[in-house]
């Protein structure tokens, strides 16, 4: 599971740093007939019709620079900037050294999102009238949107050499320490901030916003704390202690969040599926699955929803459902790997082999590195007795994994099924250069020295293995046989003495320790040991007399 990112994007600042800002005029006077009359519409609030006899005005050449200042400073009030930009050129070019004009057509700039222009403007301003700290104030916003955030920083701390209880710039110096990942500066730069104007919102989600980004989750829940109190309906505020509470694995406090998110806003899919997701680390399914069903209606194309519903449904012992869900998943996102593993995974306990190996194979070709994956395709094919391809399989798992004992021992013993008895002996061994005294590594390296007919090797090997098994019967059983082999019938009366009394119908470790008793010359204990194997399984009497008579070869 996952919980989709929770954090606000850092809030942007206002249009001019967090201050309003209307263009700067002129103070010119001299209207004609004209500019009195775009003077009077202007003031009924009739702005089209004040463009209209200033364009009058401009036709008749009366004083230019009036006519595009007003002009610049109604199409910047009615924020059509482009028309603005045009009149403050014009304006420009008739009286070059109007700073606030190029102020103006700064502000226009940065409007339009031309922040290299807009800069240049501001600079000529601070270049020619350095006290103009508005300028500062404007070419410090327009560098942070930029993204030149050192030399946003540099225009914030000259505007607060005189402006030192500017909230804007303040708050401008911190979104750019934020912007710039200087996480320590933008917590100095937002707190600073909050000293000026305490109960601002945006100061806080910035602020809260930031120690969440270094993990800080104590801090945050306590920003966040702060602003849910100046604003109880917040979604900043319940999405942000929603967050920090999952992740410092209080659950049923971000449940709770997350409940008051989706309430603010019931058309949240994240609020909805973060809800889901929490309810589920509280091990509600019912109430989780109601969540991402939510989820799903809200955004029918997502997958991860469909994805935790259905693993809702397992934990609830519904598969049924589960198998549905994946399905749907994987008809959205076919090569999912998260839908293929887990469905792949209910399919093997409902031995559906077929349906398994298909969506292991699927998966693998999108994830060929998925080694988990691939090891579980080999079990399957393990499992139905395809020595061969399974063995394949395995030397790829152990090709990606060296040391992975589960795959070294089954490509073993798929090696010895299949008669490769080197690639068999050198799995086993490097399988006990691991873990030096696992059994089924020990007993499959035996057997293959058993079938290359090194019975001393495999002798030697059983003998380890009755240490780390003395109580297993059928391990006593086999090393009984080898000490038989090896002539070795004191030996191999203690081993089958030992392996009857652990398993007291072991027929054939009866009969065995009745030949080794034999052969030792005692024939009352040999006579009990057969009549008991006979007695336990009757077919076993046949060829006695030869057994007895020729002191014949131990059974193998």
């Amino acid at each position: 599971m996952k919980i989709f990112g929770n954090m606000s994007a850092v809030n942007r600042q206002k249009e001019s740093g967090g201050e309003e800002r209307r263009g700067v005029g002129n103070g010119q006077g001299g209207a004609s007939e004209h500019f009195a009359s775009a003077v009077s519409l202007h003031m009924q609030g009739k702005a089209e019709e004040a463009l209209s006899y200033l364009e009058k005005a401009r036709k008749g050449g009366e004083n230019l620079a009036e006519i595009y200042s007003a002009m610049g400073q109604i199409y910047l009030e009615r924020k059509q900037y482009p028309e603005a930009t045009k009149a403050y050129r014009d304006l420009l070019a008739v009286d070059p050294e109007n700073l606030a004009a190029e102020f103006n057509l700064g502000l226009c700039y940065e409007a339009l999102g031309s922040y290299p222009e807009a800069c240049d403007a501001f600079q000529t301003v601070i270049h020619n009238a350095p006290e103009l700290a508005d300028a500062h104030l404007a070419l410090a916003t327009a560098y942070t949107k930029m993204g030149e955030f050192a030399s946003a920083q540099a225009a914030y701390q000259e505007y607060l050499k005189s402006n030192p209880h500017s909230f804007a710039a303040q708050f401008g110096l911190g979104v750019s320490f934020h912007l710039a990942k200087d996480f320590d500066q933008a917590i100095d730069a937002y707190k600073e901030a909050l000293e000026l104007e305490p109960d601002s919102q945006e100061a806080l989600a910035n602020l809260a916003s930031v120690y969440s980004e270094v993990q800080d989750f104590k801090n945050t829940l306590a920003t966040y704390g702060l602003l849910v109190k100046a604003d109880s309906d917040s979604p900043t505020a319940h999405e942000g202690l929603a967050y920090a509470s999952f992740r410092m694995e209080s659950y049923r406090q971000a449940g709770e969040h997350y409940q008051a998110l989706v309430k603010l806003n019931p058309g949240s899919f994240e609020g909805w599926y973060n809800l889901g997701v929490t309810r589920q680390k509280l091990e509600q399914q019912t109430e989780a699955g109601a969540a991402y069903r939510e989820a799903i209606r809200l955004r029918p194309d997502a997958v991860e929803p469909h994805i935790n519903l259905a693993i809702a449904s397992e934990q609830q012992g519904n598969e049924a459902d589960a198998i549905a869900e994946y399905q749907h998943a994987l008809r959205l996102e076919s090569r999912n790997a998260t839908a293929l593993y887990n469905l792949a995974l209910i399919h093997e306990r409902k031995a559906n082999e077929t349906e398994a190996e298909e969506c292991y194979r699927r998966l693998l070709e999108e994830k060929p590195d998925l080694t988990e994956a691939r090891f579980r395709l080999a079990l399957l094919l393990h499992k139905r007795g395809e020595w061969k391809q399974a063995a394949n399989v395995y030397e790829q798992c152990v090709a990606e994994k060296q040391d992975w004992p589960e795959a070294l021992l089954n490509l073993g013993i798929a090696c010895l099924k299949t008669g490769q008895s080197e690639q068999a002996q050198r799995a086993f061994t490097r399988m006990l250069e691991l873990a030096p005294d696992d059994s089924e590594a020990l007993l499959g390296l035996a057997s293959v020295h058993l079938q290359a007919e090194n019975f001393e090797e495999a002798r030697r090997l059983y003998q380890r293995l009755v240490q780390i098994k003395p109580n297993h019967p059928e391990i006593l059983f086999n090393a009984g046989l080898l000490e038989q082999k090896a002539q070795n019938h004191q030996g191999a009366v203690q081993y089958y003495t030992q392996a009857v009394a652990q398993k007291t119908e072991f027929a054939e470790a009866y009969l065995n320790l009745a030949i080794s008793q034999h052969s030792l010359g005692r024939e009352d204990e040999a006579s009990r040991a057969f009549e008991k194997a006979i007695r336990l399984k009757p077919e076993l009497a046949k060829g006695y007399f030869a057994r007895m008579g020729s002191g014949s070869k131990a059974v193998q």
